[in-house]
Order: structure tokens, then sequence, then C-alpha cells
């Protein structure tokens, strides 16, 4: 049986207004961040989020706090992510 459309939507509705609920952040998150480019820090994200934050990526608290941010199926193509200033910083295994 395949749903009707009024049936689909309101489905799309739900799961988005379910990923809404999901993606607010702790206030303490973005404080820390605010605080941390305070001190100069440049901020960069490499995610694995859903595709509705991508979607909502720039109506979300967090992208004025973040200077340069990549989705994880984007990761072949780091032309996308902004140069940041700086030197490269590395994280051991």
């Amino acid at each position: 049986m395949e749903p009707g459309n009024d049936r689909l939507m309101a489905a799309v509705t739900t799961h988005r207004a379910g990923a809404e609920r999901l993606r607010r952040p702790r206030p303490e998150a973005l404080r820390d961040r605010d605080q941390l480019r305070g001190h100069g820090y440049v901020l960069g994200l490499l995610s694995a989020c859903s595709s509705e934050l991508c979607e909502a990526w720039a109506t979300t608290p967090y992208a004025s706090r973040i200077d340069a941010y990549l989705p994880e199926h984007r990761v072949d193509d780091l032309a996308a992510l902004p140069a940041l200033p700086g030197p490269p910083i590395t994280q051991g295994c």
C-alpha cells in the first residue's frame, strides 16, 4: 500500500520536527565556542551529520560560530572547505 501525499507530507513534517529538537545546542556549547573564538581560535567542523542538518546548517545557532564546515559526505571534496588561517592542526591517532 502506497501512502497518500498527505500522509507522506505529515511523516516528513514529523521527522523534520524531531531532527530540529535533536540539534538544539546546549547553552554551554555555544558559550564555549564563543569563548574560543574570542581568544582568537578559528573553528572548523567535519560532521557526520544527517541530511536534515546539512539542509538547515545556515539557520542553526552553530553556523555563525564555526568558521569552516564540511559535512562528512563531502570529505572527498576538500576544496569545499574554506582555507583556515594559520598552520594546520593535526591530531595523533
